[in-house]
């Protein structure tokens, strides 16, 4: 049976917490942060930009479908933060359900507000260079600012 060809693919990137420069971020760097085999010292207790693109495949090119400005929080020792993430997932959730009671206004704004926290707006040079990567132009690449640190003995409970 043959492989069926790709109709969309999905790429990330973090936006430099010292300034606005794109860091293409690889499926193997991110599948090591939130698996915690990896863990970026520099970051530690910061809350960092991020962009995941959806781009559909049309041809030998990528055209972008959907953009989305999020964050990735990072705990004191730089290891990416579960819980704080998992509080952002919930409330992700409880304001999609429709099952929520009409009278309970105030945790509907709360649950609102964390969401709109959570996003950003994607734009201007930040967009152009995830562009350029897409399209084939300028690579984003380049060497990356932060040093790999091996994790310690005590937290390999988490590997």
């Amino acid at each position: 049976m043959a492989t069926p060809k790709r109709k969309f693919a999905v790429r990330y990137y973090f936006i430099d917490p010292s300034g606005d420069r794109v860091l293409k971020a690889s499926s193997a760097l991110l599948d090591g942060i939130i698996a915690r085999r990896r863990f970026i010292p520099d970051w530690a207790g910061m809350k960092v930009r991020m962009v995941e693109v959806i781009a559909t495949v049309a041809g030998d090119r990528l055209r972008v479908a959907s953009v989305k400005g999020t964050y990735m929080h990072f705990e004191s020792e730089g290891f990416w933060d579960r819980p704080m993430e998992a509080r952002t997932a919930i409330a992700h959730l409880e304001l999609a359900s429709r099952d929520r009671d009409p009278d309970d206004r105030h945790r509907r704004r709360f649950i609102e507000r964390r969401v709109a926290a959570s996003r950003w707006h994607v734009d201007g040079e930040i967009f152009a260079a995830i562009q350029s990567d897409l399209e084939g132009g300028k690579r984003v690449k380049g060497k990356a600012p932060w040093q790999w640190a091996a994790p310690s003995e005590a937290d390999a409970d988490f590997e």
